[in-house]
């Protein structure tokens, strides 16, 4: 059970990291993919601006065309129709270029190059390359325009993206980082508290065990002390200290897997009379009523000593939070796939809002006068482990001051 218990620490984690390394993915497709909406904005105006520059300089008609669906796989490509003015001068050019560069927000420096036609510029799809066979002496030369700082200009876009997402994941990965780290100490020192608590009610049960040999050795030899008010004391309160003990040690036996349930056929009807002729003591002292509605013939498979603990755990509470004569209807059900058992009882209820906690360890209402009954809060925890260990279940139906019923589930198999 340990194993399991860290297996699942261990699956908690797995998916903690999964999760992470999702969210890393994520961001860097997130970023990648704002990148080439950066670049396809920065191409498109690069192209329009060398489209502006040229038709400037143009003395034809002053058209041009671009690339009207670009993607990212393949830079926009600029195809210019004009007709360049013969003398045009390179530095008419470049104030040309300066201009329609400024109109579009782009300020970066530049280079343009002469390709020759063959080896074009135009067969890599840049958007900054155009024709120059409107320009005398230029027929089979095309004009490419570089942007040395590109890649710093578009980085320098994303800085607030990058800068984010780096925040962010650092955040989170140290966020991951510090609850696993508590999640696992927390974890080792829940299984250091449980062992010393199991091995403490192992120390308990040697004492316990001896001061009982010792009381019934004592009354054996000296029969005139069997109703010695003190010796029935000392024997009564140690039986009830031992019982817990045991409680305390067959739970975690049962968490851990170490306790095989020793399965056999038992009649329901039976069971249940002869733990109430064991409590028959508790029974008259309370001047309690105990109604058995179950057919004498329902059989169970299941362990004969932890499902009679389980229910005379239930019965011993609905004895003891009574405020009234106690008054308990055991009833049962049979459905298709095994039986229904109701444990109904006329005591103090239990308040929805601490209903949740009721099944687990060490815990214990506190309304009403339930503290003036001594005990661990181990009773209902050991019976919802045994009735899971026999693959049931066990819930709670209760208001307060209306008393409680008990619906325990046991499957024919």
């Amino acid at each position: 059970m340990k194993n399991f218990q860290w297996n699942k620490v261990n699956a908690v984690i797995a998916g903690a990291t999964l999760a992470l390394s999702a969210l890393v993915l994520l961001q860097a497709q997130w970023l990648f993919h704002s990148k080439n909406l950066i670049e396809e904005q920065f191409n498109q105006k690069v192209s329009m601006a060398l489209c502006m520059a040229v038709t400037e300089l143009s003395d034809g008609p002053k058209t041009c065309i671009a690339n009207p669906e670009p993607d990212f796989t393949s830079m926009l490509t600029a195809n210019l129709v004009t007709t360049l003015p013969p003398q045009s001068e390179e530095n008419n050019v470049r104030k040309a270029l300066d201009k329609a560069l400024a109109f579009y927000d782009i300020h970066l420096p530049y280079e343009t190059e002469i390709f020759d036609e063959k080896n074009t510029c135009a067969d890599e799809n840049l958007p900054s390359c155009c024709s120059l066979g409107a320009i005398a002496g230029y027929n089979d030369q095309m004009l490419n325009i570089t942007f040395p700082t590109r890649t710093q200009f578009i980085l320098g876009q994303m800085g607030f993206m990058i800068g984010s997402s780096i925040f962010i994941l650092l955040f989170v990965t140290t966020v991951f980082g510090l609850a696993t780290y508590y999640l696992i100490q927390q974890k080792k020192i829940g299984e250091r508290n449980k062992d010393f608590f199991n091995n403490m009610a192992h120390e308990f049960k040697t004492p316990l065990t001896n001061i009982i040999l010792a009381n019934n050795l004592l009354t054996k030899k000296k029969p005139q002390l069997r109703n010695n008010t003190f010796l029935n004391i000392t024997k009564k309160e140690a039986n009830k200290l031992i019982h817990q003990v045991e409680r305390v040690l067959y739970l975690a036996k049962m968490e851990q897997g170490n306790y095989p349930l020793k399965k056999e056929k038992l009649n329901l009807y039976q069971l249940l009379e002869e733990i109430i002729d064991d409590m028959a003591i508790q029974i008259d002292k309370k001047e309690a009523a105990i109604h058995l509605n179950i057919s004498p013939d329902i059989t169970v498979i299941g362990d004969r000593f932890h499902l009679s603990n389980a229910f005379r755990n239930i019965i011993d509470n609905a004895l003891k939070y009574a405020t009234l004569v106690p008054e308990i209807t055991i009833t049962s059900k049979e459905k298709e796939k095994g039986i229904l058992l109701l444990f109904k009882d006329n005591g103090i209820g239990i308040a929805k809002s601490e209903q949740a906690v009721i099944f687990d360890k060490f815990q214990r209402v506190g309304t009403g006068n339930i503290h003036n009954h001594k005990g661990f809060g181990l009773g209902l925890a050991y019976v919802k482990k045994v009735v899971e260990l026999h693959q049931g279940f066990i819930h709670i139906i209760s208001d307060l001051n209306k008393g409680s019923r008990f619906d325990l589930f046991l499957p024919n198999n």
